[in-house]
């Protein structure tokens, strides 16, 4: 790699830096996020939801959520509807009350996904440049600025046969209670 190169890689690795960075209010502030669940099983013309769960580890109370970004993660080319949480803005803008080491969970959006072939996929990405970024407010008005946020939502779609296999063995399992139930009524 030639000498330019490899400065104009540590100049563009700094300026990502600070700009990801926090405002001083917030030195202390860290999140970890969950998507809950974080792992969902689907079938290949289905709808999973975003549901994530926000810490705050940091040393101030949040208040209000000013920013939110989701990536699609591996199972983009297959959505054919983002419905984002209407409330959203209006349920968490403000009004907040989350102390330091506090959980708060919150609905974001219902995403549909049509066509999509059997596989192991990510619906919301934690990978760098595709991570979850929010922004949030404290009690005394200074804001997160971009954070990203680590966490993923794993997805898995079975291959039609097992989605089949598994129909006739809660049929059987329900057909046996049924005759159980018989014989003892």
């Amino acid at each position: 790699m030639s000498m330019g190169m490899r400065e104009l890689r540590r100049g563009l690795a700094a300026v990502s830096l600070s700009v990801l960075a926090p405002v001083p209010g917030f030195a202390a502030l860290a999140f970890n996020w969950e998507f809950t669940p974080s792992y969902q099983q689907l079938l290949p013309t289905d709808t999973y939801e975003i549901i994530g769960t926000l810490t705050n580890t940091g040393s101030t109370k949040i208040v209000g959520i000013t920013y939110l970004e989701s990536w699609y993660g591996s199972i983009g080319p297959y959505i054919s509807a983002w419905n984002w949480n209407p409330d959203f803005w209006t349920d968490y803008y403000s009004g907040l009350d989350i102390d330091p080491g506090e959980s708060f969970t919150f609905w974001i959006a219902n995403v549909d996904i049509v066509n999509a072939p059997a596989g192991s996929y990510t619906g919301v990405a934690d990978a760098a440049p595709y991570q979850t970024r929010i922004g949030v407010v404290d009690d005394v008005g200074a804001y997160s600025g971009e954070v990203a946020v680590s966490g993923r939502l794993d997805l898995q779609i079975p291959e039609p046969s097992v989605i089949g296999l598994a129909a006739l063995a809660l049929l059987g399992a329900g057909l046996a209670r049924r005759g159980a139930a018989a014989r003892r009524g």
